[in-house]
């Protein structure tokens, strides 16, 4: 197996054990595993989707880093050491607008939660 695989493994299946202490399960009404939903469940269906977008896109930057750093270290057969290096801040700061935009929108959804 090689890196890309196992990052990928590993960032998926902690995503998917965070993704559902999203889920509030005690929610009167409203039951995701037998699809028995109602608008007060809204909300908590929101977060996990939001939850899941911003995960993929924090494994989509950090892919960006891997590969940034594969050109810049490989900068004598490839010639990208400046592709590298942009890559990699690019990668670097979408991590980081993604982090802050997960927090903003839970903190959003948690307040209208109650």
């Amino acid at each position: 197996m090689n890196i890309i695989t196992i990052a990928l493994t590993v960032l998926l299946r902690s995503s998917n054990a965070f993704a559902q202490t999203l889920i509030n399960y005690n929610v009167p009404g409203c039951d995701f595993r037998s699809g028995q939903i109602s608008a007060a469940c809204v909300p908590s269906y929101i977060a996990f989707v939001i939850g899941q977008i911003f995960m993929l896109t924090g494994a989509l930057s950090l892919i960006m880093i891997m590969w940034g750093g594969t050109e810049y270290t490989l900068d004598k057969l490839i010639g990208g050491k400046e592709k590298g290096i942009t890559r990699i801040r690019h990668g670097i700061l979408g991590m980081v607008v993604s982090g802050l935009a997960f927090f903003i929108v839970n903190f959003a959804v948690g307040a209208l939660k109650g």
